[in-house]
């Protein structure tokens, strides 16, 4: 009888519970660079927005402008540097699939809140776009990165 090597590795003690985790590892890589891409994106928006402020009053669109640029970076650059939402097959701290529920709809609620964000951002009123909105979806954003870290690093 010929076993197929996906049977042959099933076969192996904790190896599909392991292929598991590398599936979540991945998934959750991607879910950051998605999130980091529409940050970019986010950005690119901003600075267009930016340009036109500028025109019509240069100060007020250097500060907040500044202001807003470097929170989308400084929550770019947490979530490019982020845990990975498990732990390696050899690694002494064990992820359980509780927390793996909760980084996972942490991560949900992150693409919705970068969703609005552009959003916000790209609206055009008559005054341009509402930095209150903008600085509030930045702020809960930080807030999620934050529950994000403290779920995988066992605060939460």
């Amino acid at each position: 009888m010929s076993l197929s090597l996906d049977a042959l590795k099933k076969l192996i003690p904790g190896y599909s519970g392991h292929l598991e985790m590398e599936k979540r590892r991945e998934d959750d890589r991607l879910t950051r660079a998605f999130l980091s891409r529409r940050l970019r994106e986010c950005k690119s928006e901003l600075d267009t927005k930016l340009r036109q402020l500028m025109e019509t009053n240069p100060l007020q669109g250097m500060a907040e402008g500044d202001k807003i640029r470097k929170n989308i970076l400084h929550i770019q650059t947490r979530l490019e540097s982020a845990v990975e939402g498990y732990s390696s097959w050899f690694d002494q701290r064990v992820v359980d699939e509780a927390i793996l529920k909760k980084v996972s709809d942490t991560d949900s609620s992150l693409v919705g809140l970068v969703d609005r964000l552009h959003q916000a951002i790209s609206t055009q009123g008559k005054n341009g776009m509402d930095i209150g909105v903008v600085e509030s979806i930045l702020m809960q954003l930080q807030q999620r990165v934050d529950r994000r870290h403290e779920i995988l690093h066992g605060d939460g």
